[in-house]
């Protein structure tokens, strides 16, 4: 489905169109012909302020508005800020989990510690039912 044009964008589209056409005619005629000495500053003067305009115009003819390029610098500008706030929030969450894994290692180790260390220990301290460490009765 097509977007509908703003009759505003047509209106600066034909008059930067009208204004560049009338720009090429002029510097074509200015070629072409030869102004007397008492017309040449007032033709200069228009001359370049026509010249001076065609960047505005060009860049409405190519599509780029003023209003359009100010409000994609608003809008890049807060996703800027967006993306430094990610940023802040992704290192908080990094220190987070290096911390939460320091931890989880130190548990992990004295978990591991104490396993082992009761193995161990239960290991020397079984004595058979009859009260001997060595016996040959096993249990019985």
């Amino acid at each position: 489905m097509p977007s509908k044009i703003p009759i505003k964008f047509i209106y600066h589209y034909i008059g930067s169109a009208v204004l560049f056409m009338t720009v090429i005619f002029l510097l074509m005629y200015l070629g072409n012909v030869k102004i007397p000495p008492e017309n040449k500053d007032i033709f200069v003067a228009i001359t370049g302020s026509l010249s001076a305009s065609l960047a505005m115009v060009i860049s409405v003819l190519i599509g780029k508005s003023p209003e359009e390029v100010e409000e994609l610098k608003k809008k890049n500008e807060s996703l800027k800020m967006t993306v430094e706030q990610l940023v802040k929030q992704k290192d908080s969450l990094e220190a987070l989990v290096i911390s939460t894994q320091k931890d989880l290692v130190d548990n992990l180790s004295l978990f591991g510690s104490n396993f082992i260390d009761n193995l161990y220990n239960s290991k020397l301290d079984k004595k058979c039912i009859c009260g001997e460490n060595d016996c040959s009765c096993k249990g019985k």
